[in-house]
């Protein structure tokens, strides 16, 4: 087993919309809620959950190694241990440029089992095509990158 990383890459949430509707929206939100239930008994929930949120999407970072072996993704903190996925479970493996609201309706891990996405950021992505016809998309700030080591490892092989 070879875990010595040809490439990894991290990357977090960048959208300079995103934080501005963050930074907007949850101390408007907060202000109202506090103002909403002055002199009256507050649910902490209400205003604990969107700061918990807030913090959730500021520590999410995308993780991703390739080796030898595989490739290995983690979305922190929603993802604990990354998912490796063999090479020998790879049917195909190239960079693509997609759509994350249309083909995925966003950023973050989504989309279903037999078409899931990993992404923070951008419209590029490493499309992989698993033998059992799943798909994974991981995406990518780095593409050139990518397909530079993807030939590397298909002379590899060959």
């Amino acid at each position: 087993m070879n875990n010595k990383p040809y490439y990894h890459e991290e990357q977090r949430f960048n959208q300079w919309w995103f934080w501005l509707i963050i930074t907007i929206v949850l101390p408007v939100s907060a202000i109202r809620l506090l103002m909403k239930f002055s002199g009256h008994e507050i649910n902490y929930a209400i205003v604990i959950i969107p700061v918990l949120v807030f913090l959730l999407l500021v520590s999410m970072k995308l993780n991703t190694k390739i080796t030898a072996d595989g490739i290995d993704v983690k979305a922190f903190p929603l993802m604990l241990k990354a998912r490796h996925i063999a090479w020998s479970d790879v049917e195909k493996a190239y960079t693509r440029e997609y759509s994350p609201l249309k083909e995925y309706g966003g950023w973050g891990i989504r989309g279903f089992a037999a078409n899931r996405a990993y992404n923070v950021s951008g419209k590029q992505g490493l499309q992989l095509v698993l033998k059992d016809g799943k798909k994974v998309l991981i995406g990518t700030q780095r593409p050139s990158e990518i397909d530079s080591i993807l030939k590397s490892i298909n002379k590899n092989k060959a």
